[in-house]
């Protein structure tokens, strides 16, 4: 029965005592009933496009970001250069500081005191105090051989430009005027800070 079933399933043309079994016809869809259905399906070319395109833009975008944090960088790394050569250029540095000046003392023990300020920050000051009032210097007594005698005792330390015994070497044991110990002791703080 199942031969004879799967026989007559089919469409039947008589022709002179033959019977012929026509085969069940599939219907063929055209493109544009496939195209109507759903959308267009993205060939694997114009899918690679796109993927490139994505990953080009995401390049790209942190390539942006690169250069801005670089140029942020740069332009701080500049500022600080400018700020320093800025104040260098008037005033040299040594060990952070700017010399402003030397004046007569506050405290009734010394003679004098200096003054050096912080070359970034402007509010910090540095005072140091030298000179003994209970002593005479050689701007006072203007006498060579107690002025060799003192120094051999006493060597004048140029590692330290802002302790009280360097000031007090250099300033009150080195000339007889005061004022061109001063002169002297603002080339050597200029010398040093070059050196740094």
């Amino acid at each position: 029965m199942s031969k004879f079933s799967d026989f007559f399933s089919g469409d039947f043309y008589s022709d002179s005592n033959h019977l012929f079994h026509s085969p069940s016809k599939k219907k063929k869809v055209s493109s544009s009933t496939k195209s109507k259905k759903g959308s267009k399906v993205p060939s694997k070319n114009a899918m690679g496009s796109s993927s490139k395109k994505k990953t080009m833009k995401l390049t790209s975008k942190s390539k942006s970001t690169d250069r801005k944090t670089r140029r942020s960088r740069d332009v701080t790394t500049m500022k600080k250069t400018k700020d320093r050569k800025s104040s260098s250029s008037s005033a040299p540095v040594y060990q952070n500081y700017i010399f402003k000046k030397i004046q007569r003392s506050k405290e009734p023990s010394k003679k004098y005191e200096a003054i050096f300020q912080h070359y970034a920050k402007k509010d910090k000051l540095k005072v140091v105090s030298f000179g003994s009032t209970e002593k005479r210097d050689y701007t006072q007594h203007k006498d060579k051989n107690y002025r060799d005698f003192y120094l051999k005792q006493n060597k004048i330390d140029q590692n330290n430009l802002m302790s009280p015994k360097t000031l007090e070497q250099m300033i009150l044991w080195n000339k007889p005027s005061f004022q061109q110990s001063v002169e002297i002791y603002k080339k050597v703080w200029k010398r040093k800070s070059k050196e740094l």
